[in-house]
Formats: structure tokens, C-alpha cells, sequence
């Protein structure tokens, strides 16, 4: 497809099978935690991503290693400290109730972040990083905890926290790093530069745009890629429903220019 000539046939069929099982798998935990809702109510995805693996692999086929989404070859899984990763996601359903899921699937060792927090995004002159003070609340997990380690092959849900969140609207979420963070799990060319990574903790900064972008994510546009992030759940009634849609890369959002811009967006 034109859109696709910078990716190989092999590393496509390698990134969209293993979307498709990250995502099989992300639609599980979701109706596994559907009985932890308030009563008449239920957790539903607003926006969900399907996570792969950023480490070099083999390709047994001919013996070469993995390439990413730019055919570019795929040397290791970003390596971070003391940084600040902020991403910006467009929520479809609303709710007053929301959380956030997180993995480590495909991590080799524990991930533990320091902090975490999600706002309403500002979305000012284009500043996908800017958020509305306002809004902004801090996250904890597992009743409580500001800090949160995730074992290798495993995913976490933040604790439910009260966040009106409008339909169609952008939600960002900063995650902070404290210590050496390997991010292995991510989903490929988001398209319109939703994250921004910068150094120290920046995770109740109004916006990053003039804060020098942090260099601890190598290769090309690392800015389009989402991180870690697999899934914004809102806590709504029985009879709410969302809609999950299979596809190639233009379902994905590829070229798209914003998260709001994107198909089926």
C-alpha cells in the first residue's frame, strides 16, 4: 500500500500480529474487570491501544533482525531516568469516573513509576501538552500508592478517580521516572506528536512546549509513538457501549495529524 512503503512485508505482518494479540488481550482485562464498577454501572474503554515490543527480535525467516514501523532496525527498548513522559489521547465516551491501564508486557524487568497524574488537555495554538490546571488530578494504585512498580508481562489499573471528562475530548496523562525505566511496550506512529518526553518531573506542568525535549528516546519520531499506555476506562451505566474496529494502518490513524483527526476517531 503507499501508505506502508517504508515498512517491510515482514516487519508489517510482525507489528499487526502482535497488535492483534495485545489487543485480544486488553479486551479480556476489560471484561475481567467489568464487576469492579459502582453498582448499575460498568468499566468501558474510552480509548485503547494494543501494545508491542520495542526489543530487537530475530526474524526466523531470514535471520536478520526486527525492523520498526520506518524499516529502520530495532536496537533496544528506550532506557530512561529522571524524565517525564506526558501523552495525549482522545477520550470517545465520557464519564465522571475514570482510570488508566498500564503494561509492562513485554518488559525483562520490573518498571516502576514515581508518579502519575491525568488532566483535561488545554490543546492551546496546537500545545498537545498543554493541560487545564484545573483538572488535574493525581493518580494512585492499589488504594492509594503514588509509586507503582509493574512486574515483567504484566499490566496495572490505576485506582478509579472523579475526572468529568467530556465525549470527544483530549485526556493527557504524565507519568514520571525516578530511576532507570526501560519502556519495552508501545504502539507505533500515532501520527500528530501526542507525547513529549523531558527531563526531571514535570508531571504538574501546565505545558512542555518550551522545555527541551529529552533525548532518551532514540530512533525517528519517537513523539508519535504512545508508551506504556494501553487503555483510558470510564466508570458509566449498564447500557453504554463502545465499539472496537480491526483494521490496517489507516484504522490505526497512519498520517493522521491529531489524536482527533484520526480514524475512527
Amino acid at each position: 500500500m503507499p501508505l506502508e512503503t517504508s515498512i517491510t512485508r515482514g516487519s508489517c505482518k510482525r507489528i499487526r500480529r502482535n497488535l492483534s494479540m495485545a489487543l485480544l488481550g486488553a479486551l479480556l482485562l476489560v471484561a475481567w474487570t467489568a464487576s469492579e464498577a459502582t453498582a448499575g454501572h460498568k468499566w468501558v474503554g474510552s480509548w485503547e491501544q494494543a501494545m508491542t515490543s520495542q526489543y530487537t527480535q530475530v526474524d526466523g525467516s531470514d535471520g536478520k533482525p526486527q525492523r520498526d514501523a520506518y524499516g529502520q532496525p530495532v536496537d533496544h527498548a528506550p532506557a530512561v531516568h529522571d524524565v517525564t513522559l506526558r501523552q495525549n489521547v482522545l477520550a470517545s465516551i465520557g464519564g465522571d469516573r475514570v482510570r488508566i491501564r498500564l503494561s509492562n508486557y513485554y518488559g525483562l524487568q520490573p518498571l516502576t513509576i514515581s508518579a502519575a497524574r491525568i488532566a483535561l488537555g488545554a490543546g492551546k495554538s496546537g500545545d498537545l501538552s498543554a493541560i487545564q490546571l484545573d483538572s488535574d488530578r493525581k493518580l494512585t494504585f492499589h488504594g492509594g500508592q503514588a509509586t507503582v512498580t509493574i512486574a515483567p508481562g504484566q499490566e496495572i489499573v490505576s485506582d478509579p478517580i472523579a475526572l468529568h471528562v467530556p465525549a470527544l475530548s483530549n485526556v493527557v496523562i504524565s507519568l514520571y521516572f525516578a530511576g532507570n525505566a526501560t519502556l519495552a511496550d508501545f504502539h507505533p506512529l500515532q501520527h500528530g506528536h501526542v507525547t513529549r518526553i523531558v527531563d526531571g518531573d514535570a508531571t504538574q506542568a501546565a505545558s512542555l512546549a518550551q522545555r527541551a525535549p529529552s533525548k532518551a528516546l532514540p530512533g525517528k519520531q519517537g513523539d508519535d509513538h504512545i508508551y506504556l499506555l494501553t487503555g483510558l476506562e470510564m466508570d458509566v451505566s449498564t447500557a453504554t457501549r463502545s465499539i472496537i474496529a480491526f483494521g490496517d494502518s489507516i484504522t490505526d490513524g497512519y498520517l493522521a495529524t491529531a489524536p482527533s483527526t484520526s480514524w475512527p476517531a
